[in-house]
């Protein structure tokens, strides 16, 4: 997924002079390319994120396009202020790019774990927020975000879980990675839960729905979700704001019945100790054999 991050990033800049992307001093094999390529569109401010967005949003004013990265902990969760005055406000078209989301920076605790940024840019005006799962999901979101006239959020998680699209995607929009007629259980994932779960949907013989978009949800799931008894929401983020919360928001708002949820998200909590990746959701119950070993348990539902 960094790959064709860095491959998106350069050719950006290649493609529009305009382009100009900005660092709070992170990233730095991200923007190798870049920086041999066009390194006058590549800017590290250091590490001043607050002030970085206020550049950001002041370059777009005087005609630059401009993409702003940061790890999530830091960009959005440092400058939720800046976003919101500097950026949504004025509807201004930054790119926002938050790497490392969820607990995917394991080791260093929790001052870099972030399971809260899409709660807090949900509540934002103007705000279009993407969650890619794979390499081919975060081109196609990448693509689709540089195309709005208004702000954006990438979230990117674990970057090197497997990929499933081997073909190339056409939009953003919701899409079944593995389809059980019979079967009234959905799982849904977005970012970086999609590879295993849905190798767990082939496993347990359920529908797997791949949400890569989460502001605003397409207007397809209002056929989607009725179709269902039973959701299975997965996200490397909390409970509170994330997919579980948009789906369900999305469902009082159109009136459709609520069916039996069950979410597997990032607990209330923080970390207690460092280790790897799987031990970090193992904190939280959300560990690739936790989630296997709780879903047998769910099985009888299915």
């Amino acid at each position: 997924m960094r790959t064709v991050l860095s491959n998106k990033i350069t050719q950006t800049a290649i493609d529009n002079p305009k382009f100009v992307a900005l660092t709070g001093d992170h990233g730095y094999a991200l923007f190798d390319e870049i920086r041999k390529k066009r390194p006058e569109q590549f800017l590290n401010v250091g590490m001043i994120e607050q002030a970085m967005i206020g550049l950001a949003a002041g370059l777009t004013q005087v005609g630059h396009q401009t993409l702003v990265y940061g790890l999530a902990s830091f960009i959005p969760m440092r400058v939720i202020e800046q976003i919101k005055l500097d950026v949504c406000y004025s509807k201004l078209p930054v790119k926002i790019i938050g790497d490392g989301a969820g607990v995917v920076y394991s080791v260093l605790g929790c001052s870099h774990h972030c399971s809260e940024d899409v709660s807090c840019l949900r509540s934002l005006p103007h705000i279009e927020i993407y969650s890619p799962g794979d390499p081919e999901e975060l081109r196609i979101c990448f693509d689709e975000s540089m195309a709005y006239d208004g702000p954006t959020y990438l979230r990117v998680g674990k970057c090197d879980n497997p990929a499933i699209n081997t073909e190339k995607l056409t939009s953003t929009k919701p899409y079944l990675t593995h389809e059980v007629p019979e079967s009234d259980t959905l799982f849904v994932t977005t970012g970086a839960m999609l590879g295993i779960i849905h190798e767990y949907a082939k496993e347990f013989k359920v529908n797997h729905l791949s949400i890569m978009k989460l502001k605003p949800l397409d207007e397809s799931l209002s056929e989607i979700l009725p179709k269902y008894k039973k959701i299975v929401c997965f996200e490397e983020h909390t409970r509170y704001g994330g997919l579980t919360s948009a789906l369900t928001d999305y469902m009082i708002d159109r009136q459709i019945p609520i069916p039996t949820m069950h979410p597997f998200n990032l607990e209330d909590k923080f970390a207690n100790h460092c280790g790897s990746h799987q031990y970090a959701l193992s904190e939280h119950n959300l560990s690739n054999e936790q989630i296997r070993s709780r879903l047998s348990d769910l099985a009888s539902e299915f």
